[in-house]
């Protein structure tokens, strides 16, 4: 059974109660912290919006970079060079097994 712990975290001065892995306390405290500046950072820009549209705002603008991250980390290429090393090693096995032969 995991090692379950409730928290609350807070953001936008409303607290969420939360049952997290142990090891992700300081993960999910640390998300909190990060949309609760930069939506205070959105209230400092755009003093006449509404909540509503700072959250959407803090939203969108860590959704892109979840986006861009994901497209930095493709494994694509890294793939591709596994397969072309692997092909060739096993072109080299197969020669060696009949030049054995």
């Amino acid at each position: 059974m995991e090692d379950k712990l409730s928290i609350k975290v807070s953001i936008a001065d409303k607290l969420y109660p939360m049952r997290v892995r142990r090891e992700d306390e300081e993960r999910y405290r640390k998300a909190a912290k990060m949309i609760n500046e930069k939506l205070l950072k959105y209230k400092q820009t755009f003093k006449d919006s509404s909540e509503k549209d700072f959250l959407a705002m803090v939203s969108l603008h860590f959704a892109t970079n979840y986006l861009l991250m994901e497209e930095k980390i493709d494994q694509t290429p890294v793939i591709d060079k596994l397969n072309e090393l692997n092909d060739s090693l096993l072109s080299h096995i197969d020669e060696y097994n009949l030049e054995s032969s």
